[in-house]
């Protein structure tokens, strides 16, 4: 494959809804798009860390690239394997930027090849994907799975709202709910019993400490399944995983790292019988 060149195309743009998580509230996003050309094909990828959220920054970013991009040699033959290997050699501690060369690479590979780019990358793909949507509103949305965010920080408050939007909904959708690591264990516990009737594919983050004894409390006391989310980042995940505590991983891909370290975190993960519920980053 013969290089010619690579670009990084910064952007900013205003969110049509503000996005609350448990670090901050986002009103604006930022990042730039990769722009990779090989032989006359042009890949594309995504570098967009998330403020407060991943241990990189856009101005690390920008460092990254440009030093990946000074020792790449234009009209040069690499392989797939001897870039990946550059990729990972440069953006490793940048993850973000790991994932969005590698994607472009990917991109770029799926094009020549006349297939899309999730059947390069697994050719059991599905052809139809389910998405889940966040209720952020009053009205109803048009979906079966449904992701709720509590963050009043009150149990009673908490519950009380997501039976307001239950409500809205047919008896068999689907509800997530993300709480954004806002309950001490007591807590946690009285919110999963009483909303046990309810139909809840699981709870992400439910504790403020994530730690084994914690999570193996609750656990004891529900009969909701546990997911993780920023505990995949900044947390000792593994620790939840081998002692069998929780049961879905949501995965920010794009903030993760290189797409080897994400098949093989799919690979450990499967091996012990967790389902990944891929998501954005924002």
């Amino acid at each position: 494959m013969k290089y010619k060149n690579i670009s990084l195309v910064p952007y900013e743009f205003k969110l049509k809804s503000k996005l609350i998580n448990s670090k901050n509230t986002y009103y604006y996003r930022s990042g730039f798009i990769i722009k990779l050309f090989i032989n006359n094909y042009c890949g594309f990828g995504e570098a967009s860390p998330l403020k407060y959220f991943s241990k990189e920054n856009n101005k690390q970013v920008m460092s990254g690239f440009e030093e990946l991009k000074n020792i790449l040699v234009p009209n040069h033959q690499y392989n797939k394997n001897e870039l990946i290997d550059l990729f990972n050699l440069y953006a490793k501690e940048i993850p973000s930027l790991n994932f969005a060369l590698d994607i472009a690479l990917y991109d770029m590979l799926s094009k020549k090849n006349c297939i899309s780019l999730s059947k390069y990358l697994n050719s059991n793909a599905l052809s139809d994907v389910n998405f889940s949507s966040i209720h952020t509103t009053e009205k109803c949305i048009n979906n079966n799975t449904i992701k709720i965010k509590l963050f009043n920080n009150n149990v009673k408050k908490d519950i009380e709202r997501f039976r307001k939007i239950a409500k809205k909904y047919n008896s068999d959708t689907k509800f997530r709910i993300d709480a954004n690591g806002a309950y001490n264990i007591n807590d946690a516990i009285d919110l999963c019993n009483i909303l046990s009737s309810y139909n809840i594919e699981y709870i992400e983050e439910p504790l403020y400490n994530m730690d084994a004894e914690q999570v193996q409390n609750l656990k004891n006391n529900i009969n909701i399944p546990i997911a993780i989310d920023e505990t995949l980042y900044h947390g000792n995940y593994r620790d939840l995983v081998n002692k069998n505590l929780i049961q879905f991983v949501v995965l920010k891909a794009s903030l993760f790292g290189s797409i080897k370290d994400i098949f093989m975190l799919n690979k450990y993960l499967s091996k012990n019988n967790f389902k990944i519920v891929l998501s954005s980053a924002i």
